[in-house]
């Protein structure tokens, strides 16, 4: 078994838009998840859970889109929903909302670092993930009809699937750039 190191799936790691036709089995994206779940939270709990839309299921998530996205054109809708066919699996991440607003910030970052986990063990398994994000006035109207509650907040719809390419790498800013040292 050849292992990679962290620091090279954090490098190579791609957001994956173009999936193949290999089927995606829930034992694996189980197995992603299982690790995924070890995100650092300071106040051990575990503010997320997850909604998974697999096999016949995923028509909910694309009739959802159908509803949702009325104001493109006949051919962009048209182009979007065939698309959205070839996603192997919709893994929608939710936390609770709170009204603590540090809270709530500490459960987004807390969030935010288990997709980031997804992503990487996914990466390391050859599971290709595109992690999108919603406007508000978006989510509400699919918080109805994927089982989230009011008082929760959509974090993220991730398409996984297996993939045949990689998207080349996007030029990031430098280190110095980044850094300010006092």
């Amino acid at each position: 078994m050849i292992t990679t190191s962290i620091m090279q799936i954090i490098q190579e790691r791609r957001t994956i838009r173009q999936f193949s036709n290999q089927s995606l089995e829930i034992d694996t994206i189980r197995d992603i998840i299982d690790v995924a779940r070890w995100a650092p939270h300071h106040a051990k709990t575990d503010p997320w859970r997850l909604i998974l839309f697999h096999g016949e299921q995923r028509q909910q998530i694309i009739h959802m889109a159908k509803k949702a996205y009325t104001h493109l054109s006949e051919t962009a809708l048209s182009a979007f929903i065939s698309y959205l066919q070839t996603v192997p699996a919709f893994l929608i991440v939710v936390m609770e909302e709170k009204e603590n607003r540090k809270h709530w910030e500490d459960d987004l970052c807390a969030t935010s670092a288990l997709v980031q986990n997804i992503q990487l063990v996914a990466w390391e398994k050859q599971v290709g993930v595109a992690w999108r994000t919603f406007g508000e006035q978006l989510t509400s109207r699919m918080k109805e009809h994927i089982g989230v509650q009011q008082d929760e907040k959509i974090v993220g719809v991730l398409q996984m699937g297996y993939f045949d390419d990689v998207p080349t790498v996007t030029e990031r800013k430098s280190v110095d750039e980044l850094l300010t040292i006092m």
